[in-house]
């Protein structure tokens, strides 16, 4: 049976330090990075309600912050947006 949890990344710090353009980018790699440091190092499949999510105002100007629901599998993890 799969695993839940859920997580809430605040990414104002990182969005101030990243360039206007590549903010929604910058921010799909973040979301990456924190859940596979987590799950330590298992592979990372993002759903595509949160690419939709980080990409719905445009490149420049992403949510702040995210509400995940986390999915480990076998040998993968699965993001999708939480509640």
């Amino acid at each position: 049976m799969p695993e839940e949890k859920f997580l809430t990344l605040n990414l104002r710090k990182e969005l101030v330090k990243t360039r206007r353009v590549k903010k929604a980018k910058r921010i799909v790699s973040l979301v990456r990075e924190k859940v596979q440091k987590m799950f330590k190092g298992l592979e990372v499949k993002i759903d595509k309600s949160v690419n939709e999510e980080i990409w719905k105002m445009g490149a420049k100007k992403p949510p702040a912050k995210l509400k995940l629901k986390l999915i480990k599998e076998e040998k993968s993890v699965r993001v999708e947006m939480g509640k």
